[in-house]
């Protein structure tokens, strides 16, 4: 079953530090003690359900509405989000319908990802093992690099490079240090 493996990735992604349990401890620990977990699984069932005909669309709008009035936070169901996800705090979340997040991202509330202009719809596209602060917005057709962090209410509206960092509004990219050699 390839949603329960997801959802599994999802939930040991929540308590990364920590060595992984058994399967369905790690998902019992997350489905009652991660509000970011319980929101990514209601996603995911909806977009599924979304996804898989007329009738069915209309079985996910509940729970869509669910997740967005209980958590405050909106995901598009045709939004494209890779396993292990994390949403350490998931109130105030935004992601548009074309926007795509890649495994092991990271982010923390008040995220807004989505066009820059209605009439340009054009989505941004998150790499893996990306960080995104609170308060920070990705706007239109812009790639964020792998391994890369946007800081707390960065404006971004251009490509970010793989382990870069993106400050300030408009967003200032700088090259993240890889190494933390003293200088002498």
């Amino acid at each position: 079953m390839p949603i329960l493996d997801t959802l599994l990735a999802d939930a040991r992604a929540q308590f990364a530090p920590e060595p992984p349990r058994s399967a369905y401890s790690d998902l019992l620990r997350a489905a009652f003690f991660s509000p970011g977990f319980q929101v990514l699984t209601l996603w995911r069932v909806a977009a599924r359900l979304y996804s898989a005909g007329p009738i069915s669309r209309q079985l996910a709008k509940p729970l869509l509405w669910c997740k967005a009035i209980m958590y405050g936070c909106y995901i598009n169901p045709s939004a494209s989000l890779a396993r292990g996800i994390v949403l350490p705090h998931p109130v105030g979340i935004v992601i548009g319908q074309g926007v795509r997040v890649g495994r092991g991202t990271m982010i923390y509330q008040h995220v807004t990802l989505g066009v820059a202009r209605v009439a340009d719809p054009a989505y941004p596209s998150i790499g893996r093992e990306v960080i995104l602060y609170a308060g920070s917005v990705v706007a239109g057709a812009v790639e964020i690099g792998d391994r890369s962090w946007i800081g707390a209410n960065a404006v971004v509206v251009k490509d970010v490079p793989s382990e870069s960092t993106a400050v300030g509004n408009p967003a200032v990219v700088r090259p993240r240090r890889t190494s933390t050699a003293a200088s002498t």
